[in-house]
C-alpha cells in the first residue's frame, strides 16, 4: 500500500509542475491538450495527479511546454540553452516576442553595468 501512496504523491508533483509551466506560458488546458494530441479530460487528470504519464506523453509535454522532461519529473532545473528559449518564443505572438526582446536587452545592459 505504501508504494501506491508514493505513486500518487509522485503523480501529484508531476501534475503540479505541468500545470505551473502551462500556466506560466499562458496556455489553456485545451490548447496544450490539442498540441500534444490528448483529450482535455486526460490532461486535467494528469495535472490533478489522478493519472500517470507514459514516456511518449512525457516527451510530448516536454516539447510543447519547452521544458526539460527532467524538470517535469523531478523539479530539478537543468542549465538553460538558447534552443529552449527559441522554442518558447516561437509559440508567442510577434508583439510578445518584441516585448521579450526589449526586456532581454534591458536585462543584459543592467548586468553589464552599462
Amino acid at each position: 500500500m505504501a508504494a501506491k501512496q508514493e505513486n500518487k504523491a509522485f503523480y501529484m508533483e508531476v501534475g503540479n509542475r505541468v500545470r505551473t509551466v502551462r500556466e506560466n506560458l499562458g496556455l489553456t488546458r485545451k490548447e496544450l491538450a490539442g498540441r500534444i494530441g490528448l483529450s482535455e479530460y486526460f490532461l486535467v487528470s494528469i495535472e490533478n495527479g489522478r493519472k500517470g504519464i507514459s514516456i511518449a506523453t512525457l516527451c510530448k509535454l516536454s516539447n510543447a511546454l519547452c521544458t526539460p522532461a527532467e524538470f517535469l519529473l523531478t523539479g530539478r532545473e537543468s542549465p538553460s540553452d538558447v534552443t529552449s528559449i527559441t522554442a518558447m518564443l516561437s509559440t508567442m505572438e510577434p508583439r510578445v516576442v518584441k516585448g521579450a526582446e526589449r526586456i532581454l536587452k534591458a536585462y543584459l545592459l543592467a548586468i553589464r553595468g552599462i
